[in-house]
């Protein structure tokens, strides 16, 4: 453990070695996305936008900061780095060569956002905006702040679940034809009385 070098003390000779450290004063926070679905393209297709929020808390924010983000898939793991930029009083995502992006980030399920160099104490806020039809934030497994501390990566995770909202129909015609394998049966004056219920609320 620590920091060891190796060096040669020639005869009658004094040799100077000198260990310079630097003092990490800044902390990371990852905005993380997991989707909880039975289709396995609502994991592979749908993106999720966040916008982010940075609080200072009485210290001075920067109008950059570093990071990557993150993108997992059945195929490896991609790294695109970047940097969040402050835009109209939110930071957003900007990979190199790119343009802003419009909300902060898009996030698949899985992937990442990782922001380097918080200063400590800083309050990081996503926000998730545009939310597909269907899903929902489950707030139980999901957390939307993370305030930093030195030479720490604190989290934030958004957990969503789908579920497909149940159909109602109104002012439509049902059709029932009743069909019979007996061709010895005789249907004349024979009445079927047939009986609609609904099982449950979610069918």
């Amino acid at each position: 453990p620590g920091n060891s070098t190796q060096f040669t003390v020639a005869d009658d000779a004094i040799t100077a070695v000198e260990f310079k450290n630097k003092k990490v004063v800044t902390g990371d926070v990852i905005v993380e996305k997991t989707v909880i679905s039975d289709h396995e393209s609502h994991k592979t297709d749908k993106e999720f936008n966040f916008e982010i929020t940075l609080n200072g808390n009485g210290k001075t924010l920067k109008n950059e900061y570093p990071s990557t983000l993150v993108k997992t898939s059945v195929s490896g793991i991609e790294r695109i780095p970047g940097k969040i930029v402050q835009d109209a009083g939110k930071y957003k995502f900007q990979a190199e060569g790119q343009s802003l992006h419009p909300y902060g980030v898009s996030l698949r399920h899985n992937n990442y956002l990782h922001i380097e160099g918080l200063e400590d104490g800083v309050t990081v806020t996503a926000n998730e905006v545009n939310l597909p039809s269907g899903f929902t934030m489950d707030a139980v497994n999901s957390t939307t702040t993370a305030t930093v501390s030195i030479g720490q990566t604190k989290e934030i995770h958004f957990v969503n679940k789908y579920s497909a909202a149940p159909a109602t129909l109104t002012n439509y015609d049902l059709k029932i034809t009743k069909n019979l394998s007996d061709t010895n049966f005789t249907s004349t004056g024979v009445v079927f009385t047939f009986k609609l219920q609904q099982l449950n609320a979610n069918n």
